[in-house]
């Protein structure tokens, strides 16, 4: 079609110049030439010769028939590439134009070549294609109303303003009694987490301290000084020496790992565990696929290889399971140094008796061991511990002392036993030093009738420096906290709640070494079926502050200890006693500016206190002073009768004598 086009447009350039007529005869094509007569278009012309610029022989013109010959070369050409050019001129303004139209790629040009070769070909509107990070992250409109109600103001909200703001919208379950905060949302967590470091003076150094009352920690520098060296052990006055509000216990700040040195090392199988476990490692991070591993035939895991800087660590889920009781032991002469367990869930199925789901034997020395995040779970029958630490000091057993525990943040659930049992036995010297448990949940959702002692925490021996707190206890059995032997510890802010079976808050006791002393009670909150606390044959013991509730009285068998600012009440669920009791050869202790109360029991059907403090006989030199004491009434009898009129009964004969003064008295009406 475009060379029919060309065609006829060079017969009308022909027709122009040469007097060329054409037309149309009967559907075919005629032409006459100067007037000429008409003859069919493709009738052979004769040869004509032209002179002075006009043709001179014949035209050698043989691709188009029926073109007079007389016309040259030359002009032919001339005609042609005219008719050419103003033809190819509007093709090509239409090939450009539909060129410039063109919004694919005509070219090819791929990405590399304009630099884009890193840019991923995704939806860049779907957050899926997206890859969030800590300087990164979508939020819903949910979370954006919420964090759009916080009051505003001109200074940083406190710590505890925000906390409380979070509680109130459901997102935080706030622990007001222990100052704890559990985030629904994770990313939330990191966030929020982060916002109340940077409030609370979070830096490198710092220690987080806890006031009690379940106001929210602080962070501070920690003292110089690190370790109680003697004090109080010595003294003759009556309720001993208490340290300072400041004074550490237990430093927790020595031989914690330091996941910044640390090289992941990927773990998916139970040999690759295995191995991670019993070989050398420094400075490594061994990441647990999730899964469930377990060692057949009643092994368990072992930890026997040198350790420095060592992390074993959860962070997706998994889970150990025993074959037989234990999941991991820590064992043979080896040196382990700044290791932990991180978000591993420990378990068994077992029945009967057996060891612990995770321990440490005498064998190996440790230096700084951290178990965070990690669940142990039970199944409320048998008789075996979820955690122990053992030493022995005997010639046969002696390990060098280990250091440096730090059990936190950990969930004990249904444990047949003792959640956590720490043991330094032998007695010849202190075989363990500096523990800080805090933060752990010890839940027990049914009996266990075949166990008589079914604690949260125990730790007896020669230890020293322990610093227990904001610790959760619910259900345990005969005591929730015990502590015999043990020298320089504080516990603070604790809770305990038992009313499945008979259950003591703290039992504090020593087995005849003299060695149990120095030891720091503070606040929390105890609701027990048996007694808040009972303290035999220790000294330097001292009780301030927290609300206690509790079926039995406080027992007091003690020297050179202390109670204030505490309040009481008990609700004489088995046989009315005093609320507090000082027996055997108690001395030099001072109960002071306590409430002290049998007030309501009633009304739930029980006997009031028989007393509210007694000193029994063989005590002396206890003072008893400044104290409200609440005498509850006996059920069922009008009008209000009482055992005792509610002062202090002092039966004690020893010298000096006990004293009593400044107390008030407060019948139930």
């Amino acid at each position: 079609m475009k060379f029919l086009s060309l065609f006829f447009t060079l017969l009308i350039s022909l027709s122009a110049s040469a007097q060329i007529d054409f037309k149309e005869v009967g559907g075919q094509l005629q032409y006459s030439v100067r007037g000429g007569a008409y003859k069919p278009v493709g009738a052979t012309v004769a040869a004509t010769t032209v002179t002075s610029g006009t043709a001179t022989g014949p035209v050698a013109f043989t691709n188009l028939i029926g073109v007079p010959a007389y016309l040259s070369a030359f002009a032919l050409n001339a005609k042609l590439e005219t008719a050419l050019y103003a033809l190819n001129r509007t093709s090509d303004r239409q090939e450009l134009s539909a060129h410039l139209a063109d919004l694919g790629n005509p070219h090819g040009t791929t990405k590399t070549q304009i630099g884009l070769g890193n840019v991923p070909n995704v939806d860049a509107t779907n957050p899926a294609n997206i890859v969030q990070g800590p300087l990164f992250r979508f939020m819903t409109d949910v979370e954006r109303t919420k964090l759009a109600g916080l009051p505003s103001t001109s200074v940083p909200l406190s710590a505890s303003a925000v906390r409380q703001y979070f509680s109130s919208t459901g997102d935080i379950d706030y622990d007001q009694q222990n100052g704890q905060f559990y985030l629904k949302n994770a990313q939330l967590n990191v966030l929020i987490r982060n916002y109340l470091n940077s409030l609370d003076g979070a830096a490198p150094g710092k220690i987080l301290a806890y006031s009690g009352g379940g106001q929210p920690p602080v962070w501070i520098a920690p003292p110089t000084a690190t370790t109680v060296t003697g004090g109080a052990s010595g003294t003759t006055s009556p309720g001993g020496t208490v340290v300072s509000s400041d004074h550490i216990f237990a430093d927790s700040t020595v031989n914690r790992p330091n996941f910044a040195l640390m090289v992941d090392v990927p773990l998916s199988t139970t040999a690759q565990i295995q191995s991670f476990l019993t070989s050398a490692q420094t400075n490594k991070r061994g990441i647990i696929a999730p899964g469930s591993y377990s060692l057949v035939g009643g092994s368990q895991f072992t930890q026997t290889g040198n350790w420095d800087n060592v992390a074993l660590t959860a962070p997706s889920g998994a889970t150990f399971v025993a074959t037989g009781t234990t999941c991991l032991v820590v064992t043979d002469n080896h040196t382990a140094k700044r290791f932990g367990f991180y978000g591993i869930t420990f378990t068994s199925t077992n029945t009967g008796n057996g060891y612990p789901l995770v321990f440490s034997n005498e064998l190996p020395t440790i230096q700084g061991w951290e178990i965070a995040r990690c669940t142990f779970l039970g199944n409320n029958v048998g008789n075996w511990n979820a955690f122990n630490i053992t030493a022995y000091s005997t010639a046969s057993n002696a390990g060098a002392t280990s250091s440096d525990f730090y059990l936190h943040d950990n969930l004990f659930r249904n444990i047949p036993r003792c959640g956590m049992e720490i043991l330094s036995q032998g007695y010849d010297a202190v075989r363990l030093t500096n523990l800080v448990i805090t933060a752990n949940r010890f839940e027990n959702l049914a009996v266990n009738s075949g166990e008589g002692n079914r604690m949260a925490t125990s730790l007896s021996g020669l230890i020293t420096g322990i610093y227990h707190a904001r610790n959760t206890s619910t259900n345990a059995k005969n005591m929730a906290y015990e502590f015999v032997n043990v020298k320089y510890a504080k516990a603070e802010s604790n809770t305990a709640v038992a009313y499945l079976e008979p259950c003591v808050g703290y039992s504090i006791s020593d087995d005849g070494r003299n060695s149990t002393e120095q030891i720091y009670l503070e606040g929390g909150y105890f609701n027990v079926t048996s007694r808040p606390f009972q303290l035999y044959d220790c000294k330097d013991v001292h009780i301030k502050g927290g609300l206690y509730i509790a079926g039995r009285g406080i027992d007091m068998n003690t020297r050179l200890s202390s109670i204030e600012s505490i309040t009481a009440t008990c609700t004489n669920l088995f046989n009315a006693e005093a609320i507090v009791q000082f027996g055997g050869t108690s001395n030099n202790n001072v109960l002071k500016s306590s409430v002290l109360s049998s007030w309501g029991s009633a009304a739930a059907g029980h006997e009031p206190s028989f007393e509210t403090v007694v000193l029994r006989a063989n005590t002396y030199n206890n003072q008893v002073t400044g104290n409200t004491l609440k005498q509850g009434k006996r059920p069922g009898l009008s009008p209000a009768t009482y055992f005792t009129p509610g002062d202090v009964v002092n039966q004690g004969t020893g010298s000096p004598a006990n004293t009593a003064s400044a107390n008030t008295v407060q019948l139930e009406p």
